[in-house]
């Protein structure tokens, strides 16, 4: 099998077009917290008995990478079957 040139992207450039949707995605994520964190400065969130206060941009932030992460545990576990 003979690749045609342009075919095989390799770097950034394949990387992007791989992954366009996570990509946009991302970006989306990171514009909606940038304009939440500058409308409100603080959020509470209440775990358990403990009541947290933090920015609301780190907040947004954190929901964001444990989604992510649980979404690549999740994707990990489906390619070891």
């Amino acid at each position: 099998m003979s690749d045609s040139p342009g075919t095989n992207r390799g770097g950034a450039a394949g990387f992007f077009l791989r992954n366009w949707l996570g990509v946009l995605l991302t970006i989306l994520v990171l514009i909606f917290v940038v304009q939440n964190g500058l409308v409100t400065n603080s959020a509470s969130v209440q775990v358990l008995f403990w009541t947290i206060t933090m920015p609301n941009w780190l907040l947004l932030a954190i929901v964001f990478f444990l989604g992510w992460f649980v979404g690549w545990l999740f994707s990990r576990r489906g390619r070891r079957n």
